[in-house]
């Protein structure tokens, strides 16, 4: 194998002590701390997307189930590794076959699994960006970009890239064993595979970055410049515990804001859908339709039911619409805060030391470690239907611990 060679005339390598050696040992365990939280909050957040009621979540559900599976992976990935190297096994003696090969196990994991983490978080906002930049009303679903099918599939050939180009930078270095000492193994860059390593930077870092970036952007501007539906109550209203009047169109004139519904005017409906209460509210009222008991009781025809319940659908539809994309925007922007390190740091390697840059990405696989405990508190902080979900999990463990100890205290009794 071209890749394998064995070599009877290797020179002995003099061992220099490294400078950054107990600050590598400090970040080594600072990680190795911080992971297994980060697992546990994964795993946590795991459990409450794949519940059976879990399914209230929506449409993101199956995105942000597949997100949590590849950052437990590569949490679990970054903790073995850390822990290899603090007990020794990745550091002198990975010149051996067995160290090296868990060596190689663990990059090519985490390198996969962070290719696929970065692809998700950017095709979950790239479709969210695109749901409230062109509503849905406004476009047959055919023509929908990222609907469901088409979405999945652009997930799983992301994730399989990302797995080949981790797989196929495993051969960036030549493997060369040396007879001559003891069967030791050593790492020589393999020029020939220099392009797959920039290839596969510019896939794991430098596109989704680009792109969430640029996405992050235009949804801040959108959710600064949206003008929400009102929900009031009309003072000549006779039942005021019974109904409302929904205003559904945003205050403001911008037409291109989000949630836009057009409903006829109080000009353009029939007189005998006018009741006296609306008569007497039109120049207050202008452009609302009313929803109270009392409107409704004293109108002519099914018509003005319907735009009621139409309204009310677009309410709590733009209402939903803006809390989804609040919390894609948070994910997005603590993606770009805790990953933009990263790149950067890649994208200067020449310009920094080789122990230097050792001791930096070492210390910036804790902002990975970290972005994952930042999701799940995203996830917690800005999801109704994720905390009343975290909420039943932990009374069903609560009833379980119970009945537990009922039972063992029956036994000892």
């Amino acid at each position: 194998m071209w890749l394998f060679s064995r070599n009877q005339s290797c020179s002995p390598v003099e061992v220099v002590r490294d400078p950054n050696a107990s600050d590598m040992q400090a970040i080594y365990i600072f990680i190795v701390s911080l992971s297994p939280v980060a697992l546990g909050l994964s795993t946590f957040a795991l459990i409450v997307l794949t519940r059976r009621r879990a399914i209230r979540l929506g449409s993101m559900r199956v995105n942000l189930t597949t997100l949590t599976v590849f950052e437990a992976l590569l949490n679990a990935m970054i903790f073995m590794l850390t822990v290899s190297h603090l007990t020794g096994l990745g550091g002198h003696n990975r010149t051996h076959a067995p160290a090296l090969g868990f060596t190689f196990i663990c990059f090519f994991f985490i390198n996969g699994a962070l290719c696929a983490r970065n692809w998700i978080i950017t095709l979950i906002a790239l479709a969210r960006c695109i749901a409230i930049t062109r509503p849905m009303t406004t476009r047959l679903m055919s023509t929908h970009l990222f609907r469901p099918k088409l979405l999945g599939t652009f997930t799983v050939t992301c994730i399989l890239l990302g797995f080949i180009l981790s797989l196929l930078r495993m051969f960036e270095h030549k493997i060369v064993v040396c007879e001559n000492l003891d069967e030791i193994i050593r790492l020589v860059p393999n020029t020939g595979w220099h392009l797959v390593s920039e290839i596969f930077f510019i896939y794991q870092s430098a596109m989704p970055i680009s792109i969430v970036f640029i996405i992050t952007a235009i949804m801040i501007i959108v959710l600064l410049r949206n003008k929400t539906f009102k929900l009031d109550y009309p003072p000549s209203a006779t039942v005021m515990s019974s109904g409302n009047v929904i205003s559904v169109v945003p205050v403001g004139t911008d037409t291109g804001q989000l949630g836009r519904t057009s409903i006829p005017s109080a000009s353009e409906t029939p007189s005998v859908m006018r009741s006296p209460l609306i008569s007497r509210q039109s120049h207050s009222t202008a452009k609302r339709i009313p929803c109270s008991a009392s409107h409704l009781r004293y109108s002519f025809g099914v018509r003005q039911t319907q735009m009621c319940a139409k309204s009310q659908i677009n309410y709590r539809r733009t209402q939903n619409q803006l809390r989804a994309t609040r919390m894609i925007t948070l994910l997005a922007a603590a993606f770009i805060l805790f990953e933009a390190p990263i790149f950067f740091c890649v994208a200067l390697k020449k310009y920094i030391p080789l122990n230097q840059y050792r001791l930096i990405t070492n210390g910036l696989k804790a902002l990975v470690v970290l972005d994952s405990c930042a999701n799940v508190v995203i996830y917690l902080f800005m999801s109704k239907r994720f905390r009343q979900e975290s909420s039943r999990l932990w009374t069903t463990v609560k009833g379980y611990q119970s009945r537990a100890n009922t039972n063992h205290t029956d036994v000892i009794s």
